[in-house]
């Protein structure tokens, strides 16, 4: 393998990684508005408060 194709190669696993981790974080931002959502509006408890024991 050259080194002109082990760089394009590379390029390419970068933009790759890029996309999902875009994806990644647009899906994350989703879920959070949805919580806040489910939280606000409809009087729904999903995110457990900090210092609480488990039983």
């Amino acid at each position: 393998m050259t080194q002109s194709q082990e760089s394009r190669l590379l390029i390419k696993k970068i933009h790759e990684l890029t996309k999902a981790l875009e994806l990644s974080q647009l899906k994350n931002l989703a879920l959070e508005t949805m919580i806040e959502v489910a939280e606000s509006d409809l009087h729904i408890k999903i995110r457990k408060k900090r210092g609480t024991k488990r039983s």
